[in-house]
């Protein structure tokens, strides 16, 4: 294990261009320590027990693009120590000591993209923070107490970036005032905070995020409606490992054209409505590991999984009968949730019979109420027994003995009522058959008519337990109206 480099010890090396001295127990960095290096783009010096940095330490490294000096116990940062930098696009500084964000040496940086400043001592933000690295791109903060320590002018300076890690930084709530001013931002990390919901519209501001990562929030409850409303660029999803995530309300997840992956693993959701987001049109989308009960309301998840390749290992918790069994694999009827087709097909031809039945019944009502009727259209516009007639004949019938029908309106009289007229084309004999004809069609037409009339009557007095109603021998004439 290296403790000390020498002075110029890598004086004739002029064409390295990467040095790794990560896990030693270096502590003290000279500035003839790196004389010789002067193409080196890659230094590390991760994970050893540098305190601090002098001036113009790393001064002959006029190339160098990446430094790694994380995991030491830096507390402060020279005027001066960034010096001769100008190239430098990436630079760790996570998991040291630092109390303050240095910031006057990061002026001496002002091409850095990326720059990790995670797990140190500092607590607040301020604006001046980052007044000389507007095309910052990367920002990673995680693991320091910034709960108190944000307001809306932290990151005004930072409209270029791109992706923002804020996960154990002990956020009760989302900063959204701070998150406005990042215009630019497309990916954010924010998990491992003890924040308890996701609000709606929680990220209004930050338009291009494209990708969302919360996992492992020991508080987080549940997800409002419309979190993501006007993030129509987001594309990933990642919500995992919140063993408190019981709720996710309806349209929570809904209306995001651009979302192709949506991970909802290892929560604690025991239902999820089918309207929290477009399930049909994300493309990958996962539930394992969430206590899921197999009721009736996850009937549109089983359908689901049937089309889908994706959360086939989805299982019951719940009830105990299902325990453990794959979702997909149950049947409808195991959810005690609607009819398979054997009962459908039940159920639909009781209800074609329950209409067959009300139409009869309705026809038989009708029959009852109007058989009378029925005669007396069938009679309509004949003439039975009447004065006028030469042929007057009484019409009488073991059911209706004593029907006179005068019709309603005149009725001419056929040619053979005139012989004096009509001496050589009519003759008695035919007329008395023609009219016998015509009489006997006639009391057919009656008889019909009546014996349909009882029948429906007797039926009806069956099926709706009325009182029996008959036509008897001494029924009432019926009248010109």
């Amino acid at each position: 294990m290296i403790t000390e480099v020498m002075p110029e010890t890598f004086k004739k090396q002029k064409f390295l261009e990467e040095l790794h001295l990560a896990q030693n127990n270096i502590s003290k960095l000279t500035k003839k320590m790196f004389v010789g290096l002067s193409n080196l783009i890659v230094l590390s010096l991760r994970k050893n027990v540098i305190e601090s940095l002098g001036e113009e330490v790393f001064v002959y490294l006029k190339h160098l693009q990446d430094l790694d000096l994380s995991e030491n116990r830096i507390e402060k940062l020279e005027e001066g120590a960034l010096m001769g930098l100008s190239n430098l696009r990436v630079l760790h500084l996570r998991d040291n000591r630092l109390t303050a964000v240095p910031a006057s040496n990061l002026a001496l940086v002002p091409d850095l993209a990326e720059l990790s400043l995670g797990t140190n001592y500092f607590t607040t933000i301020k604006q001046e923070d980052f007044n000389y690295t507007k095309g910052l791109k990367s920002l990673d903060l995680s693991g320091t107490a910034l709960n108190e320590g944000l307001n809306i002018e932290s990151f005004k300076n930072l409209s270029s970036l791109r992706k923002l890690s804020m996960e154990s930084c002990r956020l009760r709530v989302i900063p959204s005032a701070a998150l406005s001013s990042l215009s630019s931002l497309e990916e954010l990390h924010i998990g491992h905070n003890p924040f308890t919901t996701l609000p709606s519209d929680v990220f209004r501001y930050n338009h291009n995020l494209h990708s969302l990562y919360i996992s492992g929030c020991p508080e987080l409850v549940h997800i409002e409606k419309n979190v993501l409303q006007a993030n129509l660029n987001i594309k990933q999803v990642i919500i995992t490992h919140n063993p408190r995530l019981t709720y996710i309300a309806q349209d929570a997840l809904r209306l995001l054209p651009e979302l192709s992956m949506l991970d909802l693993r290892h929560n604690n959701l025991q239902q999820i409505s089918e309207h929290a987001a477009t399930w049909p049109d994300i493309k990958h989308w996962y539930l394992e590991g969430n206590p899921i009960a197999c009721n009736c309301s996850a009937a549109w998840l089983r359908t689901l999984l049937l089309d889908a390749n994706f959360s086939a290992s989805l299982k019951c918790a719940s009830p105990p009968r299902l325990a453990g069994r794959a979702l997909r694999s149950t049947e409808i009827s195991d959810l005690a949730c609607g009819m398979d087709s054997a009962t459908q097909g039940l159920v639909i031809g009781l209800v074609i019979c329950f209409l067959v039945v009300m139409i009869a019944t309705v026809v038989v009502v009708m029959l009852y109420r109007h058989h009378d009727s029925c005669v007396h259209r069938l009679l309509k516009g004949h003439h039975i027994g009447g004065h006028g007639s030469q042929y007057n004949h009484s019409f009488s019938h073991s059911y209706h003995p004593a029907y006179t029908v005068t019709p309603t309106k005149p009725v001419p009289l056929p040619l053979y009522s005139y012989p004096d007229l009509y001496p050589s084309r009519w003759s008695s004999l035919s007329v008395e058959k023609r009219t016998k004809k015509r009489q006997k069609s006639l009391l057919e037409k009656l008889y019909l008519c009546h014996v349909l009339s009882l029948g429906w009557s007797r039926v009806l007095d069956t099926v709706v337990s009325t009182k029996s109603v008959s036509v008897s021998a001494a029924s009432p004439p019926l009248h010109e109206p």
